[in-house]
């Protein structure tokens, strides 16, 4: 997904410094994730229940990937889903209607 978005922008989503740094900047652009967001994120090592709490964007992720129209938002909210059991998979995300202009599938 940030590959994805970095492709539409020309430009890194979350460029960290460290791997905390990292973390930090993609809880700050995505919104820090919930049990509900992500279940197993309790069981994760360094899952502390301390995390900041930052907000999702107001207006979804659409304004993070201007370039992209409603169905490469689409897309890329898929892929960008901090669960891994609701992530879109690589198979599924290549059967996406974004494709479908350049596959000509339907």
């Amino acid at each position: 997904g940030c590959i994805f978005a970095e492709m539409a922008n020309g430009r890194p989503l979350v460029a960290g410094t460290s791997e905390s740094d990292q973390l930090d900047r993609i809880f700050r652009l995505l919104g820090t994730p919930t049990i509900a967001d992500y279940p197993g994120i309790i069981e994760l090592p360094e899952f502390s229940p301390e995390l900041p709490k930052y907000p999702p964007p107001r207006h979804g992720i659409a304004g993070l990937v201007p370039t992209l129209d409603a169905s490469g938002v689409d897309l890329l909210s898929r892929m960008l889903q901090y669960d891994p059991a609701r992530r879109v998979t690589a198979q599924k995300a290549l059967e996406h209607p974004f494709f479908f202009d350049l596959t000509g599938r339907r």
